[in-house]
């Protein structure tokens, strides 16, 4: 099975998707991921296999028609070319995908993380005929009601006690919960104080960071000694243009460091409140302190607040002492990190994200889903083999075109990565 994953090129986009592509290779599958050119070398620093697809929305949202158009036609074209996929996972926000997987007839997959995100609603609001004109491009039927978003499977990594839309409120709506294990602090921490004062980890993502004065005032909040702190700008950012004539002792800047390395060890969180970021805060029983700016942020901060998980504060006026009380009433109090541990001990019923894949081997087998992530683990494993060997014994439209249309992108991992 070939599942083409596809993403806008953001980390916080990406990286709740990675635990299902690599549940799909571990299971034997071959996976690869279409974003824009400038982001394939993130993506095969990661490990996969990366095809340039779509436009940096950089004057356009993600899901505006620019954006949606390019994404459409290169993953079309890359299906013709290369491959064509059996299944095509996007993230919430690549409406392109949607359109390609519905001009090839492929069934296709959201990963969802987030709350207002996930209502369509909401996206209808945003979206409006942007995506039905370029829908009408490739012949397709209009869809003001946005429908067809959610058609085939949702899977929805959010915690389910977290997310307030209805659970399964629409057929193939599943939670999957994402375990990671710790990693070992590195050398953002400073060695001669590891282990013994609080870690807070200051990050506004990878598309709202472009604010140095924002994050200055947060980092001048927590220029005391009773803390140590690792703050990540982006790769867009250089950590100089904060401190130019260096900063305080105990702050280390990086441009990036993959959350889930340093959120196992960390006492308390100060963010944006961005869904990737906010989850894995949580995932990790980590306290936020949540500084919303745009998007679902303030959607996000209000329910931290209201699940007595976390506390918020507004962007406008924000003092260094604002900032400082804020995260040591959230180191201070135990409350909020056991509220948060209470909350995260329900996901234990939730299953593991590696359930998912015999739910798209079933969707790619029959084009629809049933109850099949929730059967017995020697039934569903019989299930796979089953599968498996009928798509080997049968090759698909992507084996015959990739064998008269070599793969043609230079963005490649050596042919022993490829399933």
């Amino acid at each position: 099975m070939f599942v083409l994953f596809s993403t806008n090129p953001y980390h916080g986009h990406f990286d709740p998707m990675k635990p299902l592509a690599q549940a799909l290779e571990a299971a034997g599958h071959r996976v690869a991921v279409a974003s824009t050119a400038g982001f394939a070398s993130e993506l095969e620093r990661a490990g996969f296999q990366a095809f340039p697809s779509g436009i940096v929305p950089t004057e356009a949202w993600p899901w505006e028609e620019p954006v949606t158009r390019a994404k459409a036609r290169d993953l079309i074209s890359i299906a013709r070319r290369v491959a064509a996929p059996d299944l095509i996972v996007r993230e919430m926000t690549d409406f392109g995908a949607v359109v390609a997987a519905e001009a090839l007839r492929t069934p296709h997959v959201t990963m969802v993380g987030g709350l207002s995100f996930f209502d369509v609603a909401w996206w209808r609001q945003l979206v409006g005929p942007d995506a039905d004109r370029v829908r009408a491009h490739y012949g397709l039927a209009p869809d003001p009601g946005l429908r067809h978003l959610y058609q085939h499977v949702c899977i929805d990594t959010t915690p389910r006690w977290f997310q307030t839309v209805p659970p399964y409120r629409w057929p193939a709506h599943r939670f999957y919960r994402v375990v990671l294990d710790p990693h070992p602090v590195r050398a953002w921490n400073r060695s001669a104080r590891q282990g013994t004062v609080p870690l807070v980890y200051v990050t506004l993502g990878t598309i709202f960071n472009q604010r140095p004065r924002l994050l200055r005032t947060i980092l001048q909040g927590l220029a005391i000694s009773a803390v140590d702190v690792l703050c990540t700008v982006g790769n867009d950012m250089d950590p100089q243009q904060l401190f130019p004539d260096g900063g305080p002792a105990n702050i280390v800047i990086k441009r990036y460091v993959p959350q889930d390395l340093v959120l196992p060890h960390c006492a308390a969180i100060v963010t944006h409140g961005g869904f990737s970021t906010l989850t894995g805060a949580l995932r990790h029983a980590v306290p936020p302190l949540v500084i919303p700016l745009e998007a679902d942020h303030l959607l996000n901060a209000r329910r931290c607040v209201h699940l007595g998980i976390g506390r918020t504060l507004s962007a406008s006026g924000l003092t260094p002492a604002a900032v400082r009380a804020g995260v040591e009433t959230l180191i201070g109090d135990p409350a909020y990190r056991s509220h948060l541990q209470a909350l995260r001990w329900t996901d234990r019923a939730v299953p593991k994200i590696q359930r998912a894949v015999f739910l798209l081997e079933e969707l790619a087998n029959r084009g629809k889903v049933d109850d099949t992530d929730r059967r017995p683990a020697a039934e569903l494993a019989n299930r796979r083999l089953t599968i498996l060997c009928r798509h080997a014994a049968q090759p698909s439209a992507g084996a015959a075109v990739t064998a008269a249309h070599p793969p043609e992108s230079p963005h490649r991992v050596p042919a022993t990565r490829r399933r």
